[in-house]
């Protein structure tokens, strides 16, 4: 779960430097797209129900952004297109941990399959976006 978590901060925090530094012709629809990429709650609830209903404590924040911040590749400031494809590689990542979780509860289940949703709907619009 903690990979989990360090995962999705990783998206959210590139997906906001795209958020920064996209531009070009539909460079505010670009803006708006990943201005979803929003985990907080996901991460909360994640923290609440997979780790400390099992009596497990959650890593301090800085720990969650230590992992995240090895992880994290600094954007292309002149290639969107590159960009978003490193934000589909991070999301890949994501959703090969979770299918890689075992021994989740139905509440486990139900929790990282909305995540999973979420990020499988992002993953796809990303495709229409870095379609040539």
């Amino acid at each position: 779960m903690n990979q989990l978590i360090t995962l999705l901060t990783v998206i959210q925090n590139f997906s906001k430097d795209i958020h920064y530094t996209c531009h070009g012709e539909s460079f505010f629809g670009k803006h708006l797209l990943v201005d979803k990429f929003d985990f907080n709650e996901s991460i909360d609830l994640i923290k609440e129900c997979c780790l400390l209903g099992h009596g497990l404590r959650p890593l301090a924040a800085k720990e969650y952004l230590q992992k995240a911040s090895s992880i994290l590749v600094a954007p292309k400031e002149d290639n969107d297109k590159e960009n978003f494809l490193t934000l589909q590689k991070y999301i890949q990542n994501a959703l090969h941990q979770i299918q890689n979780l075992s021994n989740l509860t139905k509440a486990d289940e139900n929790v990282i399959g909305g995540v999973a949703q979420d990020l499988q709907q992002y993953y796809g619009l990303l495709n229409l976006q870095v379609e040539e």
